[in-house]
């Protein structure tokens, strides 16, 4: 394999063209819609469509030579979380044994091995900045590129009554890409405070978010921000009120919402008017149904990974709910589905053990923690009433798998001048905190 450092570029292309292949789709302003979307995603046993097979045989193809290839060490046996990390991918493994779509489980089973050979190798390959970098890059080609693709379609109608930005996927999943540019611009601009290509990076994101009117991207990232940087700035004294502030604000919104207070729902619907069955109003339905029909049936262990949601289980549940379904939109429904209690346990333990170790890192000032540690809650949070995070076909999973990977191994400790720079800041502001309480005392 060459030199990481000098063809990082061959990296960006080969990674940018296998996420393309995989999420993204030139048709989809035409064609695509949320719920047809996971119709057609369960009806080909998650194996997707050619283009998508393609893409995911790339990541694999890339993952495996990387990992054979690269001599850079970043698996540590000593850390828990990869210890655990390993445990899921194993129990992910068995889980076809007893699954109740075997073939379904396999191509699923693929697509899950694939992103975590392709995460490990990108790790190996490319500094933790480097890595960061390609993601502001990548976002911004398939944000311009949707757009370019809208305008070529004549879709792109943004005054338009109930018009949702597509792009290239589905508009939430669309929001999502623009959620991982800024959440990274903001990561470079804490190394590269100056940079205009960045700035400019973090500006184009909010407008392309707010036009795919995507409510859980937009809920998403304004409560990753607050939650995250009060886990960073606030002392643990502190940290309780603000959380607690945070959650009363986030009822009364809620309560204000249901109430249709001041026409309040009108505002947070971002536009858009739509049925029931998009909203919570038809989500709730159908986590109670799948609850009580089918996740009380298999508690412990569940269908196996990917072995719920069969052509002929979706038809059924969208029969009883009267829309379109070929997930729970619900990553913790899903979980359990797939891997009863036991799997749905293991996945949080690992996803809050890397979450915790990246904010300890990122309030020593590294860029990547924030991150990783903003993506990996934003996933936690979007996956409340999305299903994309949970899915081979999102690109949470791919940043939760390096993560994992990177917090683990330490390799989000990358030396910058930036961090050096903020580590003598907080000696001097400890030391002047110490003055300060000496003349007190005295």
């Amino acid at each position: 394999m060459m030199n990481a450092a000098n063809n990082r570029w061959l990296d960006y292309a080969v990674l940018t063209c296998a996420f393309f292949l995989i999420i993204h789709h030139l048709d989809a302003p035409r064609i695509l819609s949320d719920d047809s979307y996971y119709v057609v995603f369960a009806a080909s046993a998650g194996a997707g469509d050619a283009s998508r097979q393609i893409g995911i045989a790339l990541l694999f193809l890339y993952g495996l030579l990387t990992c054979l290839f690269t001599k850079k060490k970043i698996l540590n046996v000593g850390s828990i979380q990869q210890r655990l990390g390993l445990a899921f991918l194993v129990l992910i493994t068995v889980s076809i044994s007893w699954s109740a779509a075997p073939a379904a489980s396999l191509a699923r089973w693929a697509g899950f091995t694939a992103y975590t050979l392709a995460a490990i190798g990108a790790v190996k390959r490319l500094s933790t900045l480097d890595l960061i970098r390609w993601y502001v890059l990548a976002h911004s080609f398939y944000l311009m590129s949707g757009l370019i693709n809208e305008f070529l379609l004549g879709t792109f109608k943004p005054f338009a009554e109930g018009y949702r930005f597509c792009g290239l996927n589905d508009p939430n999943s669309t929001g999502t890409d623009a959620v991982v540019l800024i959440i990274s611009s903001v990561a470079m601009l804490r190394v590269k405070p100056r940079s205009w290509l960045f700035k400019a990076t973090l500006v184009t994101g909010v407008p392309f978010l707010l036009l795919t009117k995507s409510r859980a991207a937009v809920l998403s990232i304004v409560f990753t921000l607050l939650i995250f940087y009060a886990l960073v700035l606030l002392r643990s004294s502190r940290l309780i009120p603000y959380l607690s502030v945070v959650a009363t604000v986030a009822s009364a919104l809620l309560f204000i919402y249901s109430q249709d207070i001041l026409n309040f729902k009108s505002s947070m619907s971002l536009g858009r008017e739509e049925a029931s069955e998009s909203t919570m109003t038809g989500r709730i339905p159908l986590w109670t149904e799948l609850y009580e029909n089918n996740i009380l049936s298999h508690p412990v262990l569940g269908y196996g990974y990917g072995g719920f949601w069969t052509p002929a289980e979706s038809d059924a549940i969208s029969f009883d709910q009267g829309w379109t379904i070929g997930m729970a939109h619900s990553i913790y429904i899903d979980a359990t589905l797939a891997l009863g209690v036991v799997g749905l346990g293991l996945y949080l333990v690992i996803l809050i053990s890397v979450l915790l170790q990246a904010v300890r890192e990122a309030r020593l000032g590294q860029p990547a923690a924030v991150f990783f540690g903003c993506l990996v809650l934003g996933s936690l949070l979007d996956g409340i009433t999305d299903s994309g995070p949970w899915i081979n076909s999102s690109i949470y999973l791919f940043i939760c798998i390096q993560a994992l990977v990177v917090v683990s191994s330490k390799q989000i400790q990358t030396k910058t001048k930036t961090n050096n720079d903020y580590a003598v800041y907080q000696s001097r502001l400890r030391l002047l905190r110490e003055e300060t309480l000496g003349e007190q005392s005295i």
